[in-house]
C-alpha cells in the first residue's frame, strides 16, 4: 500500500513538474525557435501584424519606437501585479495602441515601467510577443489603462516584452528548463531515498501478514498463532496487549486494521512502527559485550575473530567463482576507469600546453618555486658565469616536469606490455609485466597530476613515513636517509602548492564569467577530479590490505615479502586469464579488481566455528522476546550467568582435550579488585 501510494505520488510529482517546465519554458522556447529571424521593420501602429501567427513572436520595430512609461497601468490581482505600457511612435502618440509592453512586478500603479530592456540606454527595438500565464490579468489592465488615459486600443493588440538579444533569451530559456527538470529528478530521488530508509528505520510492516515476521520473533509468532497471515486466536484487547508488551514495548504506536471484507470480524491486522532490526542488533551487542567481558576479567583471551582465517592459498581455488561474477557493475568500473585515465591525460596536456604557450605564462603571481629554487639557482650560474639569470620561471618549469613525467609512465606502460606480449606465455615476466600495467598502473593514470605530490606531505602520511624510515632505511646510513628523505619532501611542497596556485587561477579564468559553457565545465572537472586525487583512497586502501596480508605483525614488508606480492599478483593475473571466458571479461576484471575482491580471496569463514559460539546466542533471538516480558526482565540476568557458566565448563574440557594453543598466554587480572584475595585460576578456552 505505501509503495502504491508513494509511486501514485511520484507520478503526480512528475507530471506537475512536466506541466509546470512546458508552460513556464518550453512553450516560448518552441515558438520562438519556429519563428526563425522573426519580422523585422515593424510599425507599431501596423494591426496586420497580429494576423501572422508564429511569424510574430519576435518583432523588430522600427525607428522612432518607444514605451510610453507615463502612461503604465500596475493591475493587481491575487498579490501579483501586472504591468502594460502603451508601444507608440513618438511621431504618432495618438494612434490606435497596437502592441502593449507587458511585464509582472516590474512597474508602481501609475508609474516606473522597468520591464525588459526597452528603458535602458541604448535599448533594442526588438520584442517577443507575451505569452505567459495571466492573459486575463493583462486584459484587465490593459482596459484600465485605456479608460484612465483615454487610449484607442487596436482590435488586435499584442502584448510584447523587450529583449536585446532573442538568440540569448532562447538559451536561458533551455537552460532554466534542463535546470528545472533536473533539480526536480534530483529533489525526486534524494526524497526516494529518505522515504525508503525512513520506513526500513522505522519497521512499518504487517505482523503476521504476507510479509512475514523477523527472524527473531518466531516465538511470537508461535505464541499468537500468527503464521498464515492474520491474528486469530486471541480477543482484541489481549492481542493488541501482547503486541505491545511481548513483540516490541517499545512500538511507538499500533494501529488496528480491520479486514475489509469482515468488518465485523474484530480486528485481523496490525500495524507495529518501530526499528525491530536495531532492537535486535542492541539485544546481540548486549550478548557479545556480557561474555567477551566476562573473558577478559576471567583473564582470558576473547575470540573476536574465531570465525575468520586467512586462506592459506591466497584465495586461488576461489578465482574461478570470481570470474564468473562479472556483471554490469564490472563493465561500467572499467568503462570508468578507463575514460578517466582518457580524460585525465588530455587535460594534463591541454592545460600544460596553454601555460606553456600562454602570453601571460610569466605572470607576475605568486609562487613558491619563485621564492625558493630561484635565487640559489640564479646564484649558482652567476658563479659558474653562466648566462641565463632571472631567466627561471615556474609557470613553465612545472608544466613541462608535468607532461615529461606523464609520457614517461606512458613510455613505461608501453614498455612492460610489448615485452609481455613477446615473451613466452608462461614466463614469469609476462605475468609479472601485465599485473604492473592492469593493477597498478590504472588508478595510478587515472589520478596523475603534479598536485599529488602534496600527498606525501599530508600529516598523516608523513608521520607514517617517518616511522617506516626510522624503523628500515635510517638504520643503514642514518644521515644520508634522513636528508634524502627531508628533501624530497621539502621539493614534494614546493612543487605541489605551486602546481595547485597554477592550475587553480587557469580554472578560475574558465569559471569568473556570468555564463560558461561546456569546455569551462570540462576545464572544471578535470581540476577537480585532479584535486580529488591528490589522497588516491584505493590506492593507499589496496596498500594498507597487502602490508596487512604480506606485511605481518609488524606492518612492515621486507625483500621477501615484497617479492612475495609481486608474484601473488603475477599469479592471480595468470589465474583470472585462464578463468576468463575472454580476454576482454580477463581485462574487464582486472581493471574492476578491488579491495572487496581482494579480502574475498584472502579470508574464508572458518566452517568449525559458523554456528552459535555460546549458548548466549543460541538463545538470543528467544531473549529478545522474553526480555520484553515482566518475567523474563527479572530473570535475564541470572540466564546470562548460568549461560556463561556453562561456556566456561565446555571451554576448559575443550581445552583439556586438545592441549594449549601454542603460545598462548593468560592475561593477569589487575590487583585491586572486589573482594581481595588471590584471583582464582583462569578457566579459558
Amino acid at each position: 500500500t505505501i509503495l502504491g501510494l508513494w509511486s501514485l505520488a511520484s507520478m503526480s510529482f512528475g507530471v506537475f513538474m512536466g506541466r509546470y517546465v512546458n508552460t513556464e519554458y518550453m512553450q516560448s522556447y518552441w515558438r520562438i525557435r519556429a519563428a526563425g529571424s522573426g519580422l523585422s521593420g515593424v510599425d507599431a501602429a501596423a494591426s496586420e501584424v497580429a494576423s501572422l501567427g508564429d511569424e510574430a513572436a519576435i518583432i523588430s520595430f522600427t525607428e522612432g519606437t518607444i514605451v510610453d512609461d507615463r502612461r503604465t497601468i500596475g493591475y493587481v490581482a491575487k498579490g501579483t501585479i501586472y504591468c502594460v505600457a502603451p508601444v507608440m511612435r513618438r511621431a504618432m502618440p495618438s494612434a490606435p495602441v497596437e502592441f502593449w509592453a507587458a511585464g509582472v512586478g516590474c512597474c508602481e500603479r501609475r508609474s516606473n515601467f522597468d520591464c525588459g530592456s526597452a528603458r535602458l540606454p541604448g535599448g533594442s527595438l526588438t520584442a517577443l510577443t507575451y505569452t505567459a500565464e495571466g492573459d486575463k490579468y493583462f486584459a484587465e489592465a490593459v482596459k484600465e489603462a485605456a479608460s484612465v488615459y483615454s487610449i484607442t486600443v487596436g482590435k488586435r493588440a499584442q502584448r510584447v516584452f523587450f529583449e536585446g538579444d532573442p538568440a540569448v533569451f532562447i538559451d536561458d530559456l533551455w537552460r532554466e528548463a534542463v535546470v528545472a527538470a533536473i533539480l526536480a529528478a534530483v529533489f525526486h530521488f534524494c526524497t526516494c531515498i529518505i522515504v525508503s530508509t525512513a520506513l526500513q528505520k522505522a519497521g512499518v510492516r504487517w505482523v503476521g501478514g504476507a510479509r512475514g515476521l523477523l527472524p527473531g520473533d518466531e516465538l511470537a509468532a508461535e505464541d499468537m498463532l500468527l503464521r498464515g497471515g492474520a491474528a486469530r486466536g486471541k480477543d482484541k484487547s489481549s492481542t493488541h496487549d501482547h503486541l505491545r508488551n511481548v513483540l516490541d514495548p517499545r512500538a511507538s504506536w499500533v494501529e488496528e486494521k480491520p479486514e475489509r471484507s469482515c468488518l465485523g470480524c474484530g480486528p485481523r491486522h496490525y500495524w507495529v512502527f518501530h526499528s525491530l532490526e536495531e532492537q535486535h542488533v542492541e539485544e546481540i551487542e548486549k550478548q557479545i559485550w556480557f561474555s567477551e567481558s566476562r573473558t577478559l576479567d576471567q583473564g582470558c583471551d576473547p575470540s573476536f575473530f574465531d570465525r575468520v582465517v586467512i586462506a592459506e592459498d591466497g584465495g586461488f581455488n576461489e578465482v574461478a567463482t570470481l570470474m564468473k561474477s562479472i556483471n554490469w557493475y564490472r563493465y561500467f568500473s572499467a568503462f570508468l576507469t578507463v575514460g578517466m585515465i582518457v580524460y585525465n591525460i588530455c587535460y594534463i596536456l591541454k592545460s600544460d600546453a596553454h601555460m606553456i604557450t600562454s602570453d601571460d605564462a610569466g605572470g607576475h603571481m605568486y609562487l613558491i618555486s619563485e621564492t625558493v629554487i630561484k635565487p640559489p639557482l640564479d646564484f649558482v650560474l652567476r658563479m659558474l658565469h653562466i648566462e641565463g639569470t632571472g631567466r627561471f620561471n615556474a609557470n613553465v618549469v612545472v608544466p613541462i616536469m608535468e607532461i615529461a613525467c606523464l609520457l614517461l609512465v606512458l613510455v613505461w606502460v608501453t614498455v612492460l606490455a610489448v615485452e609481455a606480449a613477446l615473451v613466452e606465455p608462461r614466463s614469469r615476466r609476462r605475468w609479472k609485466n601485465l599485473s604492473r600495467v592492469l593493477f597498478n598502473f590504472p588508478p595510478a593514470i587515472a589520478g596523475f597530476s603534479s598536485m599529488s605530490l602534496l600527498h606525501y606531505v599530508n600529516p598523516s602520511v608523513l608521520i607514517e613515513h617517518i616511522v617506516e624510515y626510522s624503523h628500515r632505511r635510517a638504520s643503514l646510513e642514518p644521515v644520508l636517509a634522513w636528508t634524502k628523505f627531508v628533501v624530497l619532501r621539502l621539493l614534494c611542497l614546493v612543487i605541489g602548492v605551486d602546481a595547485f596556485l597554477m592550475k587553480f587561477r587557469m580554472t578560475a579564468q574558465y569559471i569568473n564569467q556570468e555564463d560558461i559553457d561546456m569546455r569551462c565545465v570540462c576545464q572544471l572537472a578535470g581540476f577537480i577530479l585532479q584535486l580529488i586525487g591528490i589522497v588516491p583512497v584505493s590506492i593507499i586502501v589496496r596498500e594498507r590490505l597487502l602490508r596487512a596480508f604480506f606485511g605481518g605483525e609488524d606492518a612492515s614488508e621486507d625483500i621477501e615479502e615484497k617479492a612475495k606480492e609481486m608474484t601473488y599478483h603475477a599469479l592471480l593475473c595468470r589465474e583470472m586469464y585462464r578463468h576468463s571466458q575472454s580476454d576482454l571479461d580477463f581485462v574487464v576484471m582486472v581493471l574492476s579488481f578491488n579491495d572487496v575482491d581482494f579480502q574475498g580471496l584472502m579470508l574464508n569463514m572458518n566452517s568449525s566455528k559458523m554456528g552459535p559460539r555460546t549458548s548466549l546466542e543460541v538463545k538470543g533471538n528467544a531473549q529478545v522476546t522474553k526480555k520484553n516480558s515482566v518475567e523474563g526482565r527479572k530473570s535475564l540476568e541470572e540466564d546470562l550467568e548460568n549461560d556463561f557458566l556453562e561456556v566456561a565448563r565446555a571451554a576448559s574440557i575443550s581445552k583439556a582435550r586438545r592441549g594449549a594453543r601454542p603460545g598462548a598466554t593468560t592475561r593477569k587480572p589487575r590487583e585491586g579488585r572486589a573482594g581481595g584475595g588471590s584471583p582464582p585460576s583462569p578457566i579459558c578456552p
